[in-house]
């Protein structure tokens, strides 16, 4: 076999696997999507575990040097508020997930009338970068906050402008999750929010977050039925066509190597390699006598018979293959001719 035909087929081989499972995963994807009948993307379960508690300085009134999270404070009294954030997040199945996080302080000023904002600053405490998980992410991260250097800001704030407005400090987890599912990506944004009153003298501690115990993602877009099982057949019947068109094209190489022209001529190679030399160029043979042998057996005999040896030429006549099979003596040329 010649090597441009074993790369050929080397080469559909190869494509026809690709594309059988390209088509074999589409119809795999539709036929999920046409079984699942509540259009259920995935599910996921979210556990936070988020506590705090509260470092004081040494006072003869509080024994204690650290409270828990279930009291009132008093803020004089405060050294510092330990944050431990505890975050799951957990998928029904397997599916890859991208997600970064970011602890944030913000600073808000609200109008004692109308309680909208009117002046927030923010102080990023911790940022981590895109991470690669499977089905279920783990978060646990520990954020001290001093009372007392968010107190100092807020103070400066309301002498310069003369204002005595209610003001929160804000520190938030925030979560972005991405999931990646039959090429869409779905977006998640979860955030657990530690609320702490500012410039008072006693306050409590207040946890809140966006998200719930479990939730449940949708496919965006409802494909009827009737869609889903025509791509179902369309995928189905491009698998068939193309695997029905590599074997016809693989048969038509194979059937060049297996015409009788071929299987004759090889034949005849194999028997009778002991006598037969393979030539690229033959001899010119226009002013030889020449004689047509009717059989390779004939021109067999009469190389045994007169000790030379048989020159095997082929040569093509419009795009027709022939075999020549020559013995030459004495400006003789004995041939026999296997024609395609």
């Amino acid at each position: 076999m010649q090597k441009k035909d074993k790369y050929l087929i080397i080469f559909c081989v190869f494509l026809a696997t690709t594309l059988t499972i390209v088509f074999v995963f589409n119809v795999i994807k539709y036929l999920k999507i046409a079984m699942n009948k509540d259009n259920i993307l995935f599910k996921a379960s979210i556990n936070d575990y988020t506590n705090f508690n509260v470092n004081i300085t040494p006072n003869p009134y509080i024994e204690e040097n650290i409270l828990t999270g279930d009291k009132s404070y008093i803020t004089e009294l405060i050294d510092k508020i330990n944050i431990n954030y505890k975050y799951q997040y957990q998928l029904n199945e397997p599916i890859e997930l991208s997600y970064k996080y970011q602890i944030i302080a913000t600073i808000v000023a609200l109008n004692d009338f109308t309680s909208k904002p009117i002046w927030t600053k923010n102080y990023n405490l911790l940022d981590k970068e895109d991470q690669l998980r499977n089905s279920q992410i783990i978060i646990e991260e520990n954020q001290d906050i001093f009372l007392e250097q968010f107190s100092n800001i807020v103070n400066r704030f309301q002498n310069e402008f003369d204002l005595n407005s209610n003001v929160n400090l804000e520190v938030k987890l925030i979560v972005d999750i991405t999931h990646f599912i039959d090429e869409q990506t779905v977006k998640k944004n979860h955030i657990i929010t530690v609320n702490i009153p500012l410039n008072v003298k006693t306050f409590d501690i207040t946890l809140n977050k966006n998200f719930a115990g479990e939730e449940t993602e949708y496919i965006n877009t409802l494909i009827d039925k009737e869609t889903i099982f025509v791509n179902i057949i369309i995928n189905i019947s491009l698998m068939i066509t193309i695997i029905i068109l590599f074997i016809y094209i693989v048969r038509y190489i194979l059937n060049k190597y297996k015409s009788p022209y071929i299987l004759e001529k090889n034949k005849i190679l194999k028997e009778y390699d002991d006598l037969i030399i393979e030539v690229t160029n033959f001899v010119k043979y226009t002013k030889w006598e020449t004689v047509e042998v009717k059989s390779i057996k004939e021109l067999i005999e009469l190389s045994n018979e007169a000790f030379e040896p048989i020159f095997f030429w082929e040569r093509k006549i419009n795009r027709q293959k022939e075999a020549w099979f020559c013995i030459l003596k004495d400006s003789v040329l004995y041939k026999y001719i296997l024609s395609n």
